[in-house]
């Protein structure tokens, strides 16, 4: 009987927090993380459609030459790169960052740069979205006390955390769970 006041505060935040994931803003936040990383592939393909090398200054004048000759691809990349960019900021920084934040972003988002550099530099957002996503699912287990935070994500974004299909399981994962679906997700 001593515990049923602890036991009924912990029944009731846990409420709140599967409310929150479920329909708030953590549930919001989520949302915005299965989008940034479906972006960030989108970005990817963008990028290397631009066919680039090596050499930036060449790679400017490619995709100037190419934009002004209607190749698609540098203002695919532009249009891609304006709304992931944004995206980035917020996922990374949590909210919607300051201008100089967003124009930072897009300027590092070069069209000019090597397909290694934009390659490494999404990898680089992505992880940094993703390590973000962690804290999120943390929060969620500690609050809830339960392990179903990937029946949250798309299929994408547990990709990304390190799910496999199968039951296949990776090295060490520091949490793992099973959705609905059969799909299993660990984050390493």
């Amino acid at each position: 009987p001593a515990d049923l006041p602890k036991q009924w505060q912990e029944f009731k935040a846990a409420q709140v927090a599967i409310q929150r994931f479920q329909s708030g803003p953590q549930g919001n936040t989520v949302r915005s993380f299965n989008v940034l990383v479906d972006h960030l592939d989108t970005l990817s393909t963008a990028a290397q459609a631009l066919k680039n090398g090596d050499y930036r200054t060449f790679n400017s004048w490619k995709q100037t030459w190419a934009a002004n000759t209607g190749n698609p691809a540098p203002t695919n990349f532009d249009g891609v790169k304006a709304l992931v960019g944004d995206e980035i900021v917020k996922a990374v920084v949590g909210s919607a960052g300051a201008l100089a934040d967003r124009e930072e972003v897009k300027k590092d988002l070069s069209r000019a740069s090597s397909p290694k550099q934009l390659a490494e530099l999404v990898e680089n957002y992505k992880k940094l979205a993703l390590g973000q996503l962690n804290g999120l699912r943390k929060q969620y287990e500690v609050a809830t006390k339960r392990k179903d935070f990937g029946d949250m994500l798309l299929p994408g974004t547990l990709k990304a955390l390190g799910g496999h299909e199968g039951g296949e399981k990776a090295e060490a994962p520091k949490a793992q769970g099973t959705l609905k679906s059969g799909l299993t997700w660990s984050v390493e």
